[in-house]
């Protein structure tokens, strides 16, 4: 909802910029089933009421023939809003948008209202954020028709509804956001930090937290110096970009405070510039780091406030709204913050449980964002470096272009190329700067790439250190850079750049082409012969897509997949135990005597998915037959124990709130941890890593065909890593806030195609 807000205002105002319009004319309502070309057998998608979850998301759906669903349910296409109309499921915020129907087509339970977004004037996006709104569901509320629990809201109502429209790209942007934090499974920090922190009690002034709050000074510039200055250029959204900093002379005395790590940078001046805010990060040389008039340096005191909090809360919409409300004067491209103003802000001060909390998701977040796809790469297509493999082998130099030639380029020598210094690329896989340059004075003596080009470092020690990245967002579509670069360039139908990076970026390779450099000391390199000459197993390009789906997906979640995150910070530990060791509960269920309806309930094979359990596909015992084995309690890891294609399937059970029975059938291992030696949610991880799986298949089952079965007194011998409890606890709390943000996902790789990413996890 704060998204929402913070682009949109409140849609339900009347005083506001975006023309107001029916609901009726935003949308369509209730569309009509068409004539549907569907025999009564095919299957479709049917959503009843408990499918849908509170918090906007669509948690389960079955496959049922045409014929039994077709009449006395309501009708939905993908991409369609669902809106329960009934009490109390309306005023709990129930609703989803619908995605993957079967053939389709999906039915559903009659309380749902079915909003349509219409093409070039709403999104379904937009839609289901507005219809979760709590003012806009207390407002139904006071205008439902009925009584008691039968109490709705109409579809008149709707249709009359006076909302604010925005323009369609408006939402089209806000799309692309709530979509980018759905495949997060944590979401876009600042709505996490309202989620968190925003309602809290405690504010105090911005003087008050930071006891150090100084403007810099007016530098003398040189052309370079010991004495660097931050500038406004410097302070972006994402961080701060030292390929715009400036010299100051250093035989005039700095008579202002140095910077430090953790200073919370401001801009206090010019339309574009004035709010923008990161945390400082010194690098670690000998020179010294000020900042200029323009620029306010906030140090806070750390007892009270964390940098990261802080300069999370003014990067706020609203917070950066206030500021211009409050604290500016001037006017066009003078503006400025009045330093004495600005100091007497109320920021709000959460608790310091909260806020560590908090930055230890953004440092978790970081290390994902920033770390190595191996596990990955190797998951989906094993050690391409080996010559027993399934992949055809290849030359390097047949997969990818090796330092194409500049063409003949339509630039004039005044026209900007992005210039790219050694220093700008990470070891761990990103472009970190660049900075323009006019390509007269770049175009002779650099590199020359273009964008999806990928750069590696072919001089020691960057190469060994895993300097590379993948090029995006060229000025002009060109890029020059530093001569110490091999650039890649994929071939279209051959290699995708994220192989590449990933390819180049594995120890092995790198170990491997160390071994190979030419030259003496400090440099050494890599020669293009030897990456030309290079073997790999060449994946079909299909696949390669899938991985960089993959990989396009955990970069931009700032999180990743949850096993590259596992495997990161657990799967080097030197604690295995056995599986019988750490559970000392484990068992398979009954044969169950299954009736129509009991309120004994049976989780079998089908329930037990990679996401989660699935209840639509639950089965009754006849509860007249005493259950002789034990009752499921949530925390529970339940293990598929035969079946190909089912086999191996695992997920933490969460007992539903009810007066029921659940028990698992004879096909499904129940493993009880303890809870002092290994968290059910750790457990279920590993189990769910395909080198388990393998491990599994490869030990610990017999039969063939579709009678493959666990054999249980051998998977009991199965090790298992332990991690510390710390780590464990850890990783635990970062599940659940990504839960918490509202990011749970039931199709694993839905493309963002308008935004850029990459992401990459550790393999043992």
């Amino acid at each position: 909802m704060s998204q929402f807000i913070e682009m949109f205002g409140n849609p339900l105002s009347l005083n506001q910029k975006n023309e107001l319009k029916r609901l009726g004319e935003c949308c369509i309502l209730n569309p009509r089933r068409p004539n549907i070309a569907l025999c009564d057998t095919d299957k479709v998608s049917f959503i009843p009421m408990p499918a849908v979850s509170e918090d906007g998301y669509l948690v389960d759906m079955t496959d049922e023939e045409y014929g039994k669903v077709k009449k006395s349910f309501t009708y939905f296409e993908n991409n369609d809003v669902l809106f329960a109309k009934i009490t109390p499921c309306m005023e709990n915020g129930k609703g989803a948008i619908v995605h993957g129907l079967t053939n389709g087509i999906g039915m559903g339970s009659t309380e749902f209202h079915v909003l349509r977004p219409i093409n070039g004037i709403s999104s379904p996006y937009w839609l289901l954020a507005l219809t979760r709104m709590p003012i806009f569901r207390e407002r139904a509320a006071k205008n439902m028709s009925g009584t008691g629990g039968q109490k709705r809201v109409s579809a008149s109502y709707l249709d009359h509804f006076m909302v604010g429209l925005p323009a369609i790209e408006e939402q089209r942007r806000f799309e692309a956001i709530y979509r980018q934090a759905d495949k997060s499974k944590f979401g876009d920090f600042k709505s996490q930090f309202i989620e968190m922190y925003y309602n809290t009690h405690n504010k105090q002034t911005l003087e008050s937290v930071c006891p150090i709050m100084s403007k810099g000074i007016t530098p003398k510039y040189v052309e370079s110096s010991s004495v660097l200055v931050i500038n406004q250029a410097c302070i972006h959204w994402d961080g701060q970009r030292l390929g715009n900093i400036k010299y100051h002379n250093e035989e005039i005395p700095v008579r202002k405070r140095i910077l430090e790590s953790g200073d919370v940078l401001l801009n206090a001046t010019g339309n574009g510039t004035l709010g923008r805010c990161c945390v400082f990060i010194c690098p670690s040389d000998n020179n010294t780091y000020i900042n200029d008039g323009h620029v306010i340096a906030l140090s806070t005191d750390r007892a009270v406030i964390l940098p990261e909090v802080l300069n999370t809360y003014l990067s706020l919409n609203d917070t950066q709204a206030e500021i211009y409300r409050q604290y500016v004067t001037g006017s066009t491209n003078q503006v400025d913050i009045v330093f004495s103003d600005i100091k007497k802000m109320k920021v709000p001060v959460p608790s310091m449980d909260e806020q560590i909390l908090f930055v230890e998701v953004l440092k978790q977040a970081d290390k994902s964002k920033f770390g190595d796809f191996k596990s990955q790469f190797i998951e989906m297509f094993g050690n391409p470096l080996s010559l027993n493999q399934k992949n055809e082998l290849k030359r390097l130099g047949e997969c990818c272009i090796l330092n194409p030639r500049r063409p003949n380029i339509a630039l004039c020598d005044t026209d900007k190329v992005s210039f790219i210094p050694m220093p700008a690329v990470s070891e761990d896989g990103y472009l970190v700067d660049m900075t323009d340059e006019e390509y007269g004075k770049v175009k002779k003596s650099f590199t020359y790439f273009e964008n999806n080009d990928v750069l590696f470092a072919k001089i020691t020690p960057c190469m060994e250190n895993g300097k590379g990245a993948i090029v995006h967002g060229l000025t002009n579509g060109i890029g020059m850079g530093s001569t110490e670069f091999h650039v890649l360039r994929p071939i279209n139908g051959i290699s995708s750049p994220y192989w590449l990076l990933a390819l180049t970026r594995m120890p092995i390779f790198r170990e491997r082409a160390a071994k190979n450099m030419s030259g003496t000391g400090g440099q050494k390199r890599v020669s293009a012969s030897y990456l030309d000459h290079f073997m790999v197993g060449l994946p079909a390009i299909e696949e390669q897509r899938r991985f960089e789906a993959i990989y396009r997906q955990a970069d931009k979640s700032k999180f990743g997949d949850f096993k590259s995150q596992f495997i990161e910070m657990y799967y080097n530990t030197h604690n295995k135990q056995t599986l019988e060791s750490v559970c000392p509960i484990m068992s398979k269920g009954i044969t169950p005597k299954y009736v129509e309806s009991s309120s004994v309930l049976v989780i079998n094979q089908a329930c037990i998915h990679w996401d989660g359990q699935r209840l639509g596909n639950i089965k009754y015992h006849n509860e007249e037959i005493p259950v002789r084995k034990r009752i499921l309690e949530s925390g529970d890891v339940l293990l598929n124990a035969t079946g190909n294609g089912t086999l191996g399937r695992c997920c933490v059970f969460i007992c539903p709130s009810d007066n029921n029975t659940y028990i698992n059938d004879g096909h499904v291992i129940a493993l009880s941890t303890d809870r002092a030696v290994i968290l059910p949610e750790v457990l279920n991880t590993y189990l769910s890593l395909n080198d388990t799986q393998a491990e599994i298949y490869r030990q610990y089952v017999t039969g063939s065909t579709n009678q493959v079965d666990i054999v249980f007194s051998d998977i009991k011998k199965m090790k298992v890593p332990v991690p510390s409890m710390d780590e464990q606890i850890l990783f635990v709390e970062v599940l659940k806030q990504a839960d918490k943000s509202k990011s749970v996902i039931q199709k694993a790789l839905v493309y963002l195609n308008d935004i850029q990413s990459d992401e990459l996890g550790k393999i043992a």
